[in-house]
């Protein structure tokens, strides 16, 4: 799972994506999951959350968040 979150995250030029941009990568990606049950989001979701190399942005550089959705996260990486 990490490495389909690092590879939705890698198309952005920063690092820096919005969840419902991961979803939306993922489903235009993977087939699958346009029609699977919306379980995945929370794997997803639960994945973001409790991975080092992943870091919830923010709120500076999200003012705007109205919905889950809108959350932004940032690609740890080695470097950082």
């Amino acid at each position: 799972m990490t490495d389909l979150l690092y590879s939705s995250a890698r198309a952005s030029l920063n690092l820096l994506v919005l969840l419902k941009e991961i979803y939306s990568w993922v489903c235009k990606h993977f087939p699958y999951f346009r029609t699977a049950p919306q379980g995945w989001k929370n794997s997803i979701r639960h994945n973001l959350s409790l991975n080092r190399c992943f870091k919830k942005a923010e709120t500076a550089e999200a003012p705007k968040v109205s919905t889950i959705c809108d959350l932004l996260w940032l690609v740890i990486t080695r470097a950082s």
